[in-house]
């Protein structure tokens, strides 16, 4: 007599499914951040310090893997791996970086262990998978509520209700006596464009790319020059439109129309007008979302140490490709990869698709309908994440304009200038709350801010200019794109902008250098205000050719103008007398500056002041209070 071979469970059949959705959250929210910790080192030294090696760790699934006695622990104790990952949210609490870096590398690490071992389990895969996407949309609508910020790293409330909430989890599925299954060593299938190389290359550039332009609602609209309200929410809508093309057209997610589709719409995103862009844009968030699960029943096929060691290398492999486009100027090679964040993008987008093979004749094995989630519980879960967006879809849309700040008074202009240090304060902690703390202290009402494009997987896709515009009621300007390579310049004003103009500067030999020229409506009144940010201090022509552009600009206007700079120059300087030869005039004789400068045009100084940033920033703050003209 046969025995009935055991049906096959389906993914939301198991009644701890959000569990996984759970645990696929906290991954994103740890694993994204291990980058952006590991930045601050060579932003503080401004080169590579080696603490970056510390990457190794990532290469532990490769290990645990790879020997069958391993994968039988890790297989038997997977509850245990996952609740290790969780308790990387407990670096919230880390006493200093340097014990922050290594505990969330190392946890992150482990976590990476049993996430990379339920692909190969035939019990967890599909679980494990949708789990992640719906994780990683739960991810993007939070940030959109908390203005770019991921609540499990904002308070120890929230951060301690994670770990709750991942432990539990990690315990509910650990208790599966059905998971406690050695993880199967597979043998690869010949076929064509089905090996483990190419697989393992294109798993790790989909990981990447999610990372890059799936795990933040701002890339998109920051990378067009467009407000991240309301264009942001774009982005969460696609992923889930990426949700429904992987659920309920499988082999079209796999085929070679819908990536021909997405090349096109790389292409359009980055080459045709922003208004046509962002829809391209929203194209390549769903084709991303929608390989997943095809890619990763691809991988699966392949043995798992040498498959994930290939994953892994391309993924840190790609995250230096896109530093070294912006920080070519303090990395070995650097100057090969200088501006290039556009081809790297194009380059990646092609690369994604080898983690899975297209539907030919002769299907790859697509994921059969037997397999597919119970379409009724997707639907349910896709509404409580839109029920999580809801609410803060309406409060942002109640708060956006609004500019309650508090005035110094109609007839006066009382501006800040600052170098925010990207976000991070001394500690290398997030300190956009004690940034929002420190200018409401200056009762500044114009601000301008440098160091603020934040925007990048490195940097946390985070938004300075969004979450301070929310937070102080201000209007804002991004500066030039990110696209633009540049590192940064903003604006905000409790006055409207009526009109901005960004500059690329010339840099024909560093660092490319960013300014804003904005015309501000301010009681009435027309003032110019322009925030610049100049070259580095080695690189003589550049900064030369910069304030000749800047006294060209400035020489032609004729209404009242705010001039908050980061000159790179001493007061008295060859650079400095070009800039205020423009007409503008200093607004103190302090000679010890190098850096801020706040100069001015037709109006009348009242009072200067430096502000002690404390452990905020790296940099002083400058205030300067004007009278309006009569």
């Amino acid at each position: 007599m046969k025995n009935n071979p055991e049906p096959q469970q389906t993914y939301f059949d198991d009644p701890f499914w959000l569990a996984h959705v759970v645990l696929g959250y906290l991954f994103w929210s740890t694993f994204v951040e291990v980058i952006p910790i590991l930045w601050y080192f060579p932003l503080e030294h401004l080169g590579v310090t080696g603490w970056e090696f510390v990457l190794v760790l990532f290469f532990l699934p490769c290990l645990f893997l790879s020997f069958s006695w391993l994968r039988s622990l890790v297989s038997r104790y997977l509850g245990v791996f996952h609740a290790l990952g969780v308790l990387g949210l407990f670096t919230y609490y880390a006493p200093n970086l340097p014990s922050r870096v290594l505990l969330l590398v190392l946890f992150t690490s482990i976590g990476m262990v049993g996430r990379f071992a339920m692909i190969w389990n035939p019990r967890s895969r599909d679980s494990s998978t949708w789990g992640l996407l719906l994780g990683l949309i739960t991810l993007l609508s939070f940030r959109f509520g908390f203005n770019t910020l991921n609540p499990v790293w904002i308070n120890a409330t929230l951060n301690g209700f994670a770990v709750f909430l991942g432990i539990f989890s990690s315990l509910i599925l650990g208790s599966e006596p059905d998971r406690n299954l050695t993880i199967p060593k597979p043998k690869p299938k010949r076929h064509i464009g089905n090996h483990w190389l190419p697989v393992g290359i294109g798993f790790g550039t989909l990981l990447f790319t999610t990372q890059w332009l799936v795990t933040s609602h701002v890339v998109l609209p920051r990378w067009l020059d467009l407000p991240t309200f309301p264009y942001g929410i774009g982005s969460i809508y696609a992923s889930l439109g990426g949700l429904f093309v992987s659920l309920w057209f499988p082999s079209f997610s796999q085929s070679l129309i819908w990536y021909l589709i997405a090349m096109v719409s790389s292409v359009c995103l980055i080459y045709t007008p922003k208004n046509i862009g962002i829809y391209a844009g929203y194209v390549v968030i769903s084709f991303l979302v929608s390989l997943w699960p095809g890619a990763v029943n691809s991988v699966r096929k392949f043995p798992p140490g040498r498959t994930i060691a290939v994953t892994i290398f391309v993924y840190i492999l790609e995250q230096l490709a896109i530093i070294w486009t912006v920080a070519y100027n303090f990395v070995p090679l650097g100057e090969y990869m200088r501006e290039r964040t556009t081809q790297v993008f194009l380059v990646v987008m092609v690369i994604t698709k080898m983690a899975c093979p297209m539907v030919a004749q002769k299907p790859l094995d697509v994921l059969r309908k037997d397999r597919l989630p119970n379409k009724k519980i997707v639907q349910t879960v896709v509404m409580i994440i839109l029920v999580i967006l809801g609410p803060s879809f309406y409060k942002r849309s109640l708060d956006y304009g609004e500019t309650d700040h508090p005035h110094v008074g109609i007839d006066q202009l009382r501006s800040l200038m600052w170098a925010v240090h990207f976000g991070y304060d001394n500690g290398g902690w997030n300190s956009f709350d004690s940034m929002s703390n420190f200018i409401k202290n200056s009762k500044a009402n114009i601000i301008g801010l440098v160091e603020t494009d934040t925007a990048r997987p490195y940097m946390g896709n985070r938004d300075v200019l969004e979450w301070l515009e929310e937070d102080l009621h201000m209007y804002s300007d991004y500066g030039p794109s990110t696209l633009n390579n540049t590192w940064g310049c903003g604006l905000l004003s409790a006055f409207p902008i009526l009109s901005v103009v960004h500059e690329n500067l010339p840099s024909p030999e560093g660092e490319i250098a960013c300014l804003i020229d904005a015309t501000l409506n301010v009681s009435g009144k027309l003032i110019d205000v322009i925030v610049v940010h100049f070259g580095n201090t080695e690189h003589y022509l550049d900064r030369e050719l910069q304030a000749k552009f800047v006294y060209e600009l400035v020489s032609k206007k004729v209404r009242p103008v705010v001039w908050l700079g980061y000159l790179t120059d001493r007061p008295g300087s060859k650079n400095y007398k070009t800039v205020v030869s423009s007409g503008l005039l200093d607004t103190t004789r302090a000679m010890d500056r190098y850096c801020l400068y706040i100069f001015y045009k037709n109006l009348e100084l009242l009072n200067f002041e430096r502000l002690d940033r404390g452990s905020i920033s790296d940099t002083e703050g400058q205030v300067a209070t004007f009278a309006l003209p009569r």
